[in-house]
C-alpha cells in the first residue's frame, strides 16, 4: 500500500516537481539528479553558497514529498510539546 501512496503523490505533484527540479538542476549546473548527486558526493558544491544549498534542498523536498511527506513536517522542540 505504501508504494501506491508514493505513486499517487508522484503523479499529483509531477508538474510542479518537474519545474522545481529543472530550476534546481540548472542552478547546480547538473544534467540530471544522478549528475547532481555524483557532484555533491565529490564535493563539487559549496554548501555555504545559499543558491546551491537551496537547490539541493529543493531536490530533497521533492523526493520526500512523494516518498514520505511526514518527514517534511516540523519537529516540535521539547518546550513546544504538550505536558
Amino acid at each position: 500500500m505504501r508504494a501506491l501512496g508514493i505513486v499517487a503523490r508522484e503523479l499529483e505533484h509531477a508538474p510542479a516537481d518537474a519545474l522545481v527540479r529543472a530550476e534546481a538542476l540548472a542552478e547546480l549546473g547538473a544534467r540530471d539528479e544522478a549528475d547532481a548527486a555524483a557532484r555533491a558526493r565529490a564535493g563539487d558544491y559549496d554548501t555555504d553558497e545559499p543558491a546551491a544549498l537551496a537547490a539541493m534542498r529543493a531536490l530533497v523536498r521533492c523526493k520526500l514529498a512523494a516518498a514520505n511527506p511526514r518527514h517534511l513536517e516540523p519537529i516540535a522542540s521539547p518546550e513546544e510539546e504538550p505536558a
